[in-house]
């Protein structure tokens, strides 16, 4: 909390209890956006098919959402 980092958690219930204690919260999706906005990764496109394929729920419309927003749908 002192050095206000955010808290990786994309489990509904944790990061309900993470917020209440006012952590940032950051899910694995926010964190390849930055990774991609960084220029530390060409395309998220590739990366959440292997996520997906290996059984990873990302909901549908918030992939083509982000995908869309950065230019890969």
């Amino acid at each position: 909390m002192e050095l206000g980092a955010a808290v990786l958690m994309d489990e509904r219930k944790g990061r309900r209890i993470a917020v209440e204690l006012g952590l940032p919260v950051l899910g694995t999706l926010g964190l390849l956006i930055r990774a991609r906005e960084s220029g530390l990764l060409p395309a998220l496109k590739p990366l959440i098919g292997i996520l997906q394929d290996s059984g990873y729920f990302l909901s549908p419309s918030l992939v083509e959402r982000i995908l869309t927003d950065l230019g890969e749908a």
